[in-house]
């Protein structure tokens, strides 16, 4: 049975679909929240804040309607539970 004519059947015609990705998505870790990684928090009805510390891995779940978290610095978010939440527990590049 042939490959349909709309089937990816090898990398290169899969990167041929798609334009090359920006660096920051590449490298999957930035040392601060980058303006591309704020404008995706900030409209996200869910994040996951996660950090990394002496203790171990800490991750933190949260929902509500898009929106509900602001990014106040690169380094510096809140959500509507009052809680600020800042990278000093966590190494540079989480």
């Amino acid at each position: 049975m042939d490959a349909a004519e709309d089937d990816v059947t090898c990398i290169e015609a899969l990167e041929a679909l798609y334009e090359r990705p920006q660096s920051y998505a590449l490298a999957k870790e930035a040392p601060t929240v980058i303006d591309a990684y704020r404008r995706l928090v900030e409209a996200s009805p869910f994040v996951a804040l996660a950090s990394v510390g002496p203790g171990g891995v800490d991750c933190s779940p949260r929902g509500d309607r898009a929106g509900f978290v602001r990014v106040w610095t690169r380094r510096r978010s809140s959500s509507p539970t009052g809680e600020a939440t800042t990278g000093s527990r966590a190494r540079p590049a989480v």
